[in-house]
């Protein structure tokens, strides 16, 4: 299983595979509440999958992406969105379009 750590600023700083919990407890027992198992398997339907750099929300139990660009705002499901919808299909694996900050608008990827 997975096992990230918080720091005190409620971000993930490293990640660990362990077998069972008991490996926290035994190696850092004055940081078991610092440490949160994640299931990395399953996409969550809140935030996202914790990894380092995301933003763990204690009181939701999820954990947040940075947020990719100043323009973009979080969803009720704790995603980030751009001002735009995104004009191609959102989470297809090829990446159709980028975000301009700048223009505040998806521009289409020329090859």
């Amino acid at each position: 299983m997975d096992c990230v750590h918080i720091n005190d600023q409620n971000i993930v700083d490293n990640i660990i595979v362990i077998d069972d919990f008991t490996f926290i407890e035994q190696n850092f027992p004055e940081q078991v509440n610092d440490w949160v198992i994640v299931n990395s398997s399953a996409q969550p339907e809140y935030g996202v999958i914790g990894g380092v750099g995301t933003t763990y929300n204690r009181q939701l139990n999820i954990f947040i992406a940075p947020q990719p660009y100043p323009s973009w705002s979080l969803s009720e499901f704790y995603k980030w969105r751009a001002p735009t919808p995104y004009p191609g299909i959102e989470g297809s694996s090829s990446d159709e379009y980028w975000w301009n900050e700048e223009t505040q608008q998806w521009v289409k990827h020329v090859e």
